[in-house]
C-alpha cells in the first residue's frame, strides 16, 4: 500500500473523529459484489453474508478487518499508538514541542545523535494508514465506538509526531551532504591551486616574463605555443625545442619526454637518436607513465604506429617499465600486460 501523505492522514482523521452514521444498506437483487460500495459491502458482511465479508476481505486486501463487534470491546489494543509519545522517534519530547511550535531544537544528546531512518518512519506511517482505513470501514459498518475514537485521536497524534520526525531526518541529511560537498569542493580546489599556476590563461608578455623567471610550467607552455605558432606568438620550432629543453634541465619529466621527441624526429634541433634515448630514459626515471610505457614498448620491441626503434631488445627492462607504467595505474599499460593493444 502507498504511503499516505501527512496532509491527506490528518484530513482523514478528522473526518473519522467528527464523520456521522452509516447510511441504511443497499438492497439489490442478483447483487454484484464487485460493483458494490465498501458501505454496502460492510453493511452486508456485519450482518453474516459471507460472500460479502468474502468481497470486502479482497477489496480492502488484509486480514485486519473484522467488522462485527469484539466479545471483549474494554480490552486495550497492544499495537495501539500512545497518546503523545515519542517513542523511537530519536527526538525528546522538549525538542517535538520546540518542532511544533516552529523554533529550532536542542542540540541532540550521545543517545539522539540522528533520528530514525527513513525506511522505518515510512513504514511505521504505512502501518498509521492502515489502521485508519480499518477505522473507516467501522464507520461504514457502524460498529465505530468511544474506543475506536480514542485510537484514532492517538493516531493523528502520531502523524503529527512522524511528520516532525521526518523533517528533522531531512535538514540533518542535507547539513551532513552539504557539510561533505564543502569539504570535497575545498580540498579539490586546493589542490588545483596547488598544481596548477594556470599559465594557459595568462598572456603573452605576461607568459615569457614567468617562463625567463625559471617558471618550468611556463617554459613548457610558452614553447607549445611556438611550437602551434597561436595565442600570441608566432610558429618557431627552434624557439620551441629550446623552451622544452630549458624545462627539461630544470627536471620536468613531462618536458623531457617531449625534447627526447624533439631530438628523435629533428624538430627545431639536429636529429639525434642518442639524446632522444637519453631524455626519454630521464623522463621515465622522473615518473612520468607515458614515458615508461614507451621504453617499455622499445625494450620489448612492440613498435605499433609510434615505435622508435633505437633501444637494443631486452625483456627485463621491457617488464621493468611495464611494471612501472602499471603501478601508476596507466590504462594502456594494464591493457597491454593482459594481451589488448587498442590504438598501439
Amino acid at each position: 500500500m502507498k504511503t499516505l501523505s501527512a496532509t491527506k492522514i490528518i484530513a482523514l482523521c478528522v473526518l473519522l473523529l467528527f464523520g456521522g452514521q452509516t447510511a441504511n444498506a443497499q438492497t439489490t437483487t442478483n447483487a454484484d459484489y464487485s460493483r458494490m460500495g465498501l458501505l454496502e459491502l460492510s453493511t452486508r458482511a456485519s450482518k453474516g453474508d459471507q460472500k460479502a465479508a468474502a468481497a470486502l476481505k479482497k477489496r480492502l486486501n488484509s486480514d485486519a478487518y473484522n467488522l462485527k463487534p469484539k466479545k471483549n470491546a474494554n480490552a486495550p489494543d497492544p499495537n495501539a499508538p500512545v497518546l503523545g509519545t515519542t517513542k523511537g522517534l530519536g527526538i525528546s519530547a522538549n525538542d517535538l514541542a520546540k518542532i511544533s511550535a516552529g523554533t529550532k531544537p536542542s542540540n541532540p544528546t550521545p543517545k539522539q545523535k540522528m533520528p530514525r531512518r527513513f525506511e522505518d518512519m515510512r513504514k511505521e506511517l504505512d502501518e498509521v494508514a492502515a489502521k485508519i482505513r480499518v477505522s473507516l470501514a467501522k464507520i461504514k459498518a457502524g460498529t465505530y465506538g468511544a474506543k475506536d475514537k480514542k485510537e484514532t485521536a492517538a493516531l493523528l497524534v502520531r502523524v503529527k509526531e512522524l511528520t516532525a520526525a521526518i523533517k528533522i531526518r531531512e535538514i540533518a541529511d542535507k547539513l551532513e551532504y552539504l557539510k561533505k560537498s564543502n569539504k570535497i569542493v575545498g580540498e579539490t580546489a586546493k589542490i588545483i591551486t596547488k598544481s596548477l599556476t594556470f599559465v594557459w590563461t595568462m598572456k603573452p608578455a605576461e607568459l615569457r616574463a614567468l617562463a625567463e623567471k625559471g617558471d618550468l610550467e611556463a617554459q613548457v607552455e610558452l614553447a607549445r605555443r611556438y611550437d602551434d605558432g597561436k595565442r600570441g606568438f608566432e610558429k618557431d620550432a627552434v624557439a620551441s625545442f629550446e623552451w622544452m629543453l630549458k624545462a627539461s634541465k630544470g627536471g620536468y619529466a613531462i618536458a623531457q619526454k617531449s625534447t627526447a621527441s624533439h631530438y628523435f624526429y629533428g624538430e627545431g634541433v639536429t636529429k639525434n637518436d642518442a639524446k632522444a634515448a637519453y631524455w626519454l630514459k630521464k623522463s621515465a626515471k622522473n615518473g612520468y607513465k607515458f614515458a615508461q610505457f614507451q621504453l617499455h614498448k622499445e625494450y620489448e620491441e612492440y613498435f605499433g604506429l609510434t615505435g622508435w626503434k633505437i633501444f637494443p631488445k631486452d625483456l627485463a627492462k621491457a617488464k621493468y617499465w611495464l611494471d612501472k607504467a602499471i603501478a601508476q595505474g596507466f590504462d594502456l599499460a594494464i591493457l597491454h600486460k593482459i594481451g589488448e593493444h587498442p590504438g598501439e
